[in-house]
């Protein structure tokens, strides 16, 4: 499913006094299948873009197609686009209301009007993606599970509307460590093993370079960098430049490079770097 924005521009409460543009001219294209990560200082536009993608929002100016679908147009019918297009907002747990796991994440596809026994299908797959159990998770209140439990089950009420872009703002927030790692293993698994389109805003960079092939940096609603994660992160200076840090493994490598040692690229893995300065040493 390809997205493409051409000359995309948002205003918030135009011809008033508090009339702001959230984004400005903005233009690129994603891919059917990349894992693509958003990041930016707060008010950069990262949230107005994601929903500008799932249709929540029109372009007051410019053109923004989704799969076919015209989102600047007026009278385009966005339910089939909704369907396409997941979106998981901050802390989407506090949206969870039905009696069980299962209700909940039922709700969503029951909606669209599916027969029952499609609706059982979609939740225990979406279920057994974002690795909940199934038998020992279904009955229980949503409100009695774990923290991360919790993060896990409205994914998956996304999940079970079978989207091709699953798009996520700070998807760890709020999360301990051992969540935060579990979750962002499973949703790597998601995009590499089931070939789903993967949009991503976080602070950490950490996560960006974990999960993500390419970055966009958005400042004041204008795009400043599109790359690739290994090239974005290398260049530590234009980074810190726009308000934003590096992943650790990033700042080493450009440290390394500073004091001379022979490396000529970055490495977003700490496995894939550890394995390059081994050899450098002479130990592989």
């Amino acid at each position: 499913m390809s997205i493409t924005l051409k000359k995309v521009s948002h205003e918030y409460n135009p011809g008033t006094t508090f009339a702001t543009f959230a984004l400005k001219n903005l233009s690129l294209h994603i891919e059917d299948g990349e894992a693509v990560g958003i990041i930016g200082p707060t008010g950069s536009g990262k949230s107005t873009l994601l929903q500008h993608i799932n249709g929540l929002l029109r372009p007051t100016e410019g053109e923004l197609e989704v799969e076919g679908i015209h989102i600047s147009r007026e009278k385009q019918n966005l339910s089939e686009l909704r369907k396409r297009v997941g979106l998981v907002f901050q802390y989407p747990e506090y949206q969870l209301f039905e009696e069980t796991v299962e209700k909940d994440i039922a709700f969503g596809p029951t909606n669209l009007g599916l027969p029952p026994e499609e609706v059982d299908k979609r939740v225990q797959n979406a279920m057994e993606r974002m690795g909940l159990d199934y038998a020992s998770l279904h009955d229980r209140s949503p409100f009695e599970i774990s923290g991360g439990q919790k993060r896990r089950v409205a994914i998956a009420g996304v999940l079970a509307m079978d989207p091709k872009v699953l798009m996520l703002d700070e998807p760890t927030a709020g999360l301990d460590p051992l969540g935060r790692r579990q979750l962002m293993e499973t949703l790597r698994s998601l995009h590499r093993e089931q070939k789903i389109t993967l949009i991503v805003i976080s602070h950490s960079m950490e996560e960006i370079a974990f999960l993500c092939e390419r970055v966009l940096l958005l400042k004041d609603g204008e795009l400043q960098l599109d790359k690739r994660v290994e090239e974005a992160f290398e260049d530590v200076a234009f980074m810190e430049e726009n308000g934003m840090d590096v992943p650790v493994i990033s700042r080493v490598m450009h440290e390394l490079r500073q004091a001379g040692k022979p490396f000529v690229r970055n490495y977003s893995s700490v496995q894939e770097a550890a394995k390059a300065i081994l050899k450098a040493a002479g130990h592989a």
